[in-house]
């Protein structure tokens, strides 16, 4: 007898293949607001038309290497964020959505700088009182940070949540 998660990877499945039949590409992420900007590629681009080359060593006007390999060095761990930006970053088409069990998944973009957003996810239980622990789940460049809340959106996905993918809701 089919599960509930086979049967609803069914139901996935042939939405997927529906859509393709029609001609049109099946993405099941929705799509970002049209001024949030994501890719890492967008902002460097931006910021080579800028880029003076003041550290490069035929304009950086220094005699001793080791004094301009720790100043490039600095140099580099500012622009990798390795350092503490003087500014609060603005959260952008904040969104709340219902997550299972009575938790409230809110949603947004963090605007860090020109050309540079990063989307955050809070899985919170507004049962509870803030302030409350935190967990930071990094989910890298693959397709499942919809799992982490339980939302399937692939046809594997119905299996994955019930073999626990869904990390968020399980911390909250």
């Amino acid at each position: 007898m089919p599960t509930v998660a086979s049967l609803h990877a069914r139901m996935i499945a042939l939405k997927r293949r529906l859509i393709r039949l029609s001609g049109t590409e099946f993405d099941p992420s929705p799509a970002a607001p049209p001024d949030v900007h994501l890719s890492p590629s967008e902002r460097h681009i931006h910021d080579y038309g800028a880029a003076p080359l003041r550290l490069s060593w035929r304009n950086a006007g220094m005699a001793d290497a080791g004094a301009w390999q720790i100043r490039c060095r600095a140099k580099l761990a500012e622009l990798c964020g390795y350092t503490r930006s003087a500014t609060t970053p603005e959260a952008r088409h904040t969104r709340e959505h219902a997550a299972p069990g009575g938790l409230l998944r809110t949603s947004q973009y963090l605007r860090l700088g020109a050309e540079l957003d990063i989307p955050v996810h809070l899985i919170s239980d507004p049962r509870h009182e803030a302030p409350l622990p935190v967990m930071i789940c990094l989910q890298g460049t693959n397709s499942g940070i919809h799992l982490s809340w339980g939302e399937a959106r692939l046809p594997a996905d119905p299996e994955r949540i019930a073999r626990g993918s869904s990390n968020a809701l399980q911390a909250a």
